[in-house]
């Protein structure tokens, strides 16, 4: 299974985080599950070759996809941060 997304609090707008996607092995080919998507960003493309890093995400507020991995774990790629609108008004 995909990861959770990730929460928020307060605000006038709150969007919570997607979740991420399930990989999966097909005759003998890895292939991971991709970050999952923000209002604001995209999440890291799912990788077939295996044992290798996951792909960041990209944006504001994606995750990262997996590292699919045959022999050693790796690293899924890195999610990104968050985004924080404020708008002041006089």
């Amino acid at each position: 299974a995909g990861g959770v997304g990730g929460t928020v609090s307060g605000g006038s707008i709150s969007v919570p985080g997607g979740y991420g996607l399930a990989g999966f092995l097909a005759l003998a080919n890895m292939a991971s599950g991709m970050g999952a998507n923000g209002l604001f960003g995209s999440g890291g493309l799912s990788r077939v070759v295996a044992d290798v890093a996951g792909v960041a995400g990209q944006g504001y507020g994606a995750g990262g996809s997996g590292g699919p991995a045959n022999t050693t774990n790796r690293a899924g790629g890195a999610g990104t941060a968050g985004l924080i609108i404020v708008w002041e008004f006089s």
